[in-house]
């Protein structure tokens, strides 16, 4: 059986002084060009959220009405908890906002700022690794 031929890589920046690109078509993060953080499709797309706006509270009742269908508060705990330990080896912590919903906190530098030495977006990238 072939490999199937590699997909466009999402370049996410750098977060927390690591450098985050997206497969969409695999369901994965590619950490510095070397590591892959695997996720469920759902889990995957929650990821995209938060990194894309790290800092940033996201309103719960938005987070529950997916594109593939409103979700119940209790999924939505459970998808919560899933991203929490894949986002956890970056230094991201999901933090839930009280009446309001949940927020990426990224990992305080020395100086107690958070660590974003790039703006996070979603420009293409090579399919290939870079160093």
């Amino acid at each position: 059986m072939k490999p199937s031929p590699p997909s466009a890589l999402l370049d996410l920046g750098t977060i927390n002084g690591y450098h985050l690109q997206a497969e969409p078509a695999r369901w994965l993060f590619i950490v510095d060009g070397e590591r892959a953080l695997l996720c469920s499709p759902r889990v995957f797309a929650l990821a995209l959220r938060f990194l894309r706006a790290p800092g940033q509270a996201l309103d719960r009742s938005a987070l529950l009405d997916e594109e593939e269908g409103a979700v119940s508060a209790s999924t939505l705990r459970h998808r919560i908890a899933a991203l929490r330990l894949t986002l956890a080896p970056l230094g991201i912590t999901i933090l839930r906002v009280t009446t309001y919903g949940y927020m990426a906190m990224l990992e305080s530098s020395s100086d107690g700022h958070p660590r974003t030495d790039g703006e996070v977006g979603d420009r293409p990238a090579s399919a290939g690794p870079q160093r």
